[in-house]
This record gives C-alpha cells, structure tokens and sequence, in this order.
C-alpha cells in the first residue's frame, strides 16, 4: 500500500494531515521525498518519525538521510529501499519531524510531500518445510 503524505513547516514541526490506517505486523519505507524550498537552498538532513521503534541501531528513529546542493527543489526516490518494522498500531498516532544541520533552513521550506511504502511483514513459509 502506498501513502502520499504532503506537509508544510510550522515553528520547526512538519504538519501533516495523517489518514487513518491500522497498522498489524508491517513495515514502512519511504518510495519517494520531495522538498520545494522558498529561495534556493543548499541543505543536509533526515526525516524521523515515531511510526518506526528508537534502537540502539537507530537511535533518532530515522527513515530517510538527505543532502542536496543549492536548489529550490529536491527530490529523490531510493532505487533500494530501507524497511522499518512499525511499532504504532495506527498512523494518526506518529509524528513526523524534519531535522536540517541548519535550523535557520526550516524557514525556507515551502511544502514537502513523502511517499510511504507500508509493506506486509507476514510469515512466509519456504516450500522445502512443509507441515505435515
């Protein structure tokens, strides 16, 4: 299943209109982000959201890394996508956050749309182990 969620940047948050979605035994990646910035802007970051379990692997909860060169747009879409299993049992219930290596820079994002993958983590049984 895919999501398209589109955001704007309010006092540092990102405000995104969450649908309603029940969550049971999956993961998410993102197939897709794109940031249209106010004025060219060079910047470097991640997106981090509370969708995904803080461990020590990923201790900032991080689902994308980003840096691109001065632009007013960017956008990338992962040919190999990084799936992270989903601790929430819903998504109304997740916060997104942005984080820049320079805060000044979150003034100048004009809009931002990420594309999640939600992909079933079920059990898939191997054919050479049949149960008899």
């Amino acid at each position: 299943m895919l999501i398209n969620l589109e955001a704007t940047i309010t006092n540092g948050d990102l405000n995104i209109d969450l649908p309603f979605s029940r969550f049971q035994n999956q993961n998410v990646a993102i197939t897709e982000l794109f940031i249209h910035w106010k004025t060219p802007t060079a910047a470097s970051g991640y997106i981090s959201s509370t969708l995904i379990d803080r461990s020590a692997f990923n201790p900032k909860q991080m689902l994308i890394l980003f840096c691109h060169e001065e632009s007013s747009y960017f956008h990338t879409k992962p040919t190999h996508f990084q799936e992270y299993k989903i601790q929430r049992t819903d998504l109304q219930t997740a916060e997104f956050k942005i984080h820049l290596s320079e805060k000044s820079k979150l003034k100048k994002i004009k809009e931002i749309f990420i594309q999640l993958k939600i992909i079933d983590a079920g059990i898939q049984q191997r054919p050479e182990l049949k149960i008899q």
